[in-house]
C-alpha cells in the first residue's frame, strides 16, 4: 500500500531569521538539528521558537502532538514523535497516519524498519535528501488495525 493512501504528509517552513527566537519563549519549532540531537523516540520542542508574528502572517500549519517527524536532509532519516504541538522547520516532514487504517505507534516502527531503504533511494544527488514524493510513493504492508495495535503495545 502506498504511504500517501493512508497518511497526511506536511512540509516544514523556514521563516526569515528575524522571526526566529533563540529561546523557547515563543511557539515550539523543531528543526532537523533538533531531531539529530534528540536522545529518545519523543521530542518536546526545539532549541529555538517562532514569534507570534511569523505564525500569524504565514498562517502556519500547527503540527499536533503524536505526529511523526522525519528529517529529510542534514541528516536524512531521523524519526521522532512530537510530544507536544509544534511547528516544523524546512527539512522535516510531518506524517500523520489515518487512525482508521494505521496505528501511529505501529507506523513509527514500520518507518524505522524501512529507513535505510528510504535514505538509500534518496542518495542519488550530491547530498542525501528524502523528498515528500519519495516517501509518499513508497509501499509498505500493513496488517489489520487490530493486529497493528497489538504489535505496537
Amino acid at each position: 500500500m502506498k504511504i500517501d493512501t493512508f497518511t497526511t504528509i506536511t512540509h516544514g517552513f523556514a521563516p526569515p531569521n528575524e522571526y526566529i527566537l533563540n529561546n523557547s519563549n515563543g511557539y515550539p519549532w523543531v528543526t532537523p538539528q533538533d531531531l539529530s540531537q534528540q536522545q529518545t523516540k519523543y521530542i518536546n520542542n526545539g532549541k529555538r521558537s517562532l514569534s507570534d508574528t511569523v505564525v500569524a502572517i504565514n498562517r502556519l500549519h500547527r503540527i499536533e502532538k503524536g505526529s511523526l517527524l522525519l528529517s529529510t536532509r542534514c541528516p536524512a532519516g531521523i524519526l521522532a514523535v512530537a510530544n507536544s504541538d509544534c511547528y516544523i522547520g524546512n527539512g522535516i516532514l510531518s506524517i500523520v497516519p489515518n487512525p482508521y487504517i494505521c496505528d501511529s505507534e505501529y507506523f513509527y516502527y514500520v518507518l524505522m524498519a524501512n529507513m535505510d531503504s528510504f535514505v538509500q533511494k534518496a542518495s542519488a544527488g550530491r547530498f542525501v535528501q528524502l523528498t515528500k514524493g519519495q516517501l509518499s510513493n513508497a509501499k509498505v504492508t500493513l496488517p489489520t488495525l487490530e493486529k497493528q495495535k497489538k504489535l505496537s503495545n
